[in-house]
């Protein structure tokens, strides 16, 4: 597309393409994902099989991180990143499509709630796995604790900030407490103080992703301003 104009848009995209060559479903991949060819056939078999309910709009794999859970059948679940999901392109396309001016962050969890509030089901996997790095973790000790932040690049906190505003927002009955959104960031800026590098930028990126918020500011970073850090 010539250009960065965010992950939202390049997943339309895409899913358009899909339509108009009849595809009625669509697997979304970021860049860093990995699957085990025998797995991501079985992913895609039993994903067919949950897509006979057409109340189904959204199949992820469980343990989207690696992470172990209790269950061993499909189960559903509120939300799933957008990367290692198979996706109905008739329920894309009725619930909006994903949200452009997000950008990128949120975009995935934004699209979720949508479907939800449409009467979709989202249904996760228990025995599909895969590989997919969030962020650039760091850890370290500090007197005893261990410290773990997920070292994202500066423009990144950006829009984590900023979208996570907008979706407190838009859907007050999905989201946190008050007090646990703040402690979120609050960890946030922490393990940014404390483990990161480019201190500063971060957190100024930061800042600036609050005040485009209650400036009713989406899109990229550059339509915004037309300052370069």
């Amino acid at each position: 597309m010539r250009r960065n104009l965010g992950i939202a848009t390049a997943l339309n995209y895409g899913c358009t393409v899909a339509m108009s060559l009849g595809s009625k479903y669509a697997l979304l991949l970021d860049q860093d994902t990995v699957f085990i060819s025998s797995t991501l056939c079985q992913h895609v078999e039993v994903a067919l099989s949950l897509f006979i309910n057409d109340k189904v709009a959204l199949v992820a794999p469980g343990p989207q991180i690696l992470e172990p859970i209790n269950e061993h059948l499909p189960f559903p679940v509120k939300s799933a990143i957008t990367s290692g999901s198979i996706i109905r392109l008739t329920s894309w396309r009725a619930t909006g499509r994903f949200n452009d001016g997000l950008f990128i962050d949120q975009v995935d969890h934004d699209f979720c709630i949508r479907l939800r509030l449409c009467g979709n089901t989202i249904l996760a996997n228990p025995a599909v796995s895969m590989t997919h790095k969030i962020g650039d973790p760091l850890e370290k000790n500090i007197l005893g604790c261990r410290i773990v932040s997920t070292n994202y690049h500066w423009l990144r906190r950006y829009y984590q900030v900023r979208n996570s505003l907008y979706l407190r927002s838009w859907y007050p009955s999905e989201s946190k407490s008050r007090a646990d959104f703040i402690k979120d960031i609050f960890l946030m800026a922490l393990g940014i103080i404390l483990i990161e590098h480019g201190r500063a930028r971060k957190l100024y990126a930061m800042f600036i992703g609050a005040v485009d918020f209650f400036r009713n500011r989406l899109g990229s970073w550059g339509d915004c301003r037309n300052l370069q850090m």
